[in-house]
């Protein structure tokens, strides 16, 4: 019988902690595969403003991690306390803004701590050749300042600086390493682990997903590259092993530029994105292991990445369409106008959640598309919000926390304490289920072994 309560107390310790785990969003669009799907019950159908920061002219979306919310504009990383908004700690890291694509721009918080782009002045004469090889300046080019971006890394509890690497790609973090697509560093050091060599020089590579020990990464060779009068442009989507960087396949589409992927449930989803007629405008489903094409959707202008949730996907359009399709066929679900430009959705609690550029937050529906509620934040640009602790998260200039009622209990902060990487799941719930199959196995054996 006490074998039995011994049992019990396991299994509740290790679900508590585990939900605990999951209500973070330590990244953006949440995890390593970029499905910006946030497993929760269901959230109510309307939000109150809770709290709204000072103005850190904070433009990104915001990540949550420890009871702590983290924000940061060009040059500087701000950490405030989730239950009221209040600074804990700022650190200034940069003096102009880094020379990168802001759609997927971040800060990502793990294992005790902080990463984060931002980019330097420096004086130069000559080329600079950072490390991913591409040369930014020609030989015998005039002395002049010149924008060089670097990645910092810094502690979670004090932003105190660790390492900085330079580099002008957005990171991923997953497993004790820093993927930056075409090359992978230590999280703990800052020191290279591998690199691949892309097709060209000039290529302009996305941000990666990572699963399943694969580095999912898009690059384009870009526009510029050709005459105005060469019918053809150059984007492919590779897949490299995650622990040496070699190549396991690659995809190469006709257009100018594919977007950063979405890995789900043993699928790869792309947008691709042309200016030219001899240029698709498709959502591609590839499969996870071998490239191949499962289905073609034809959209417009998918530049941003593709959401996963409940066996459906939603792709942002340019255009400021929000489109879901069935995630097995392609098969459109529902489609909704926001009338500007939007970024990646967010789906928690059985809505859909998105940022737009006439200024608004919009929720919908998830398996309708009707709309919910919007919000109106600012005039411009407005990344798409985080979800954690039943709370929505939105950037512009200040973080507004929305929550469905005004008073909140106290969201206690926890110091950060570093994990072993364990791969993300497809499907929500795996990890509590796998802990709980060793804690009883465990358990067993123990009263196995008193009883002999």
């Amino acid at each position: 019988m006490r074998g039995l309560k011994t049992i019990g107390i396991l299994v509740v310790l290790f679900l508590l902690i585990s939900v605990a785990q999951a209500e973070d969003w330590s990244m953006f669009q949440h995890d390593a595969r970029h499905t910006g799907y946030f497993p929760c019950s269901k959230l109510p159908d309307t939000f109150n403003l809770i709290w709204s920061s000072d103005d850190y002219n904070i433009s990104f979306q915001p990540v949550i991690v420890n009871g702590k919310v983290y924000g940061c504009s060009f040059t500087t990383i701000y950490c405030l306390n989730e239950s009221n908004g209040k600074l804990i700690w700022s650190k200034k890291i940069g003096e102009v803004a880094p020379e990168i694509e802001f759609s997927t721009y971040s800060p990502v918080v793990m294992d005790g701590k902080v990463f984060m782009l931002s980019g330097e002045e420096k004086f130069h004469y000559g080329p600079i050749v950072i490390p991913s090889d591409k040369v930014i300046e020609q030989r015998g080019s005039p002395p002049r300042n010149i924008t060089v971006t670097k990645l910092y890394c810094l502690r979670e509890d004090t932003g105190e600086l660790v390492w900085s690497y330079e580099t002008d790609r957005i990171p991923t973090i997953a497993y004790g390493k820093v993927f930056l697509g075409d090359s992978c560093l230590d999280a703990e050091s800052g020191k290279p682990v591998w690199y691949y060599k892309m097709e060209y020089k000039e290529d302009k590579v996305e941000k990666p997903a990572i699963a399943d020990g694969k580095v999912f990464v898009s690059s384009s060779m870009g526009i510029s590259m050709y005459p105005s009068s060469t019918p053809y442009h150059h984007a492919k989507l590779y897949c490299l092993d995650e622990n040496t960087g070699r190549l396991i396949w690659e995809f190469e589409a006709n257009c100018d530029s594919l977007s950063p992927p979405t890995v789900s449930a043993g699928k790869v989803f792309v947008g691709s994105f042309g200016m030219f007629r001899s240029c698709n405008n498709r959502i591609y489903c590839l499969d996870e292991n071998t490239g191949e094409v499962i289905w073609v959707h034809h959209v417009k202008y998918i530049t941003v990445p593709i959401s996963v949730a409940n066996g459906k996907i939603f792709a942002s359009s340019f255009n400021g369409k929000i489109y879901c399709l069935d995630e097995n066929s392609g098969e459109l679900i529902w489609s909704y106008d926001t009338g500007a430009a939007s970024f990646s959705p967010v789906v928690a609690g059985g809505k859909v959640f998105v940022g737009s550029g006439n200024g608004k937050i919009y929720c919908l529906d998830e398996d309708t598309g009707e709309l919910k509620w919007s919000y109106k934040v600012g005039d411009n640009l407005v990344f798409s919000p985080a979800v954690a602790n039943g709370k929505i998260f939105v950037a512009y200039g200040k973080i507004y926390c929305f929550g469905s009622t005004v008073e909140e209990k106290e969201v206690p902060i926890s110091h950060p304490s570093p994990s072993p990487p364990t791969p993300t799941p497809s499907e929500p719930g795996f990890e509590v289920i796998f802990a709980i199959a060793g804690l009883l196995a465990v358990a067993y054996l123990l009263i196995r072994k008193r009883q002999t």
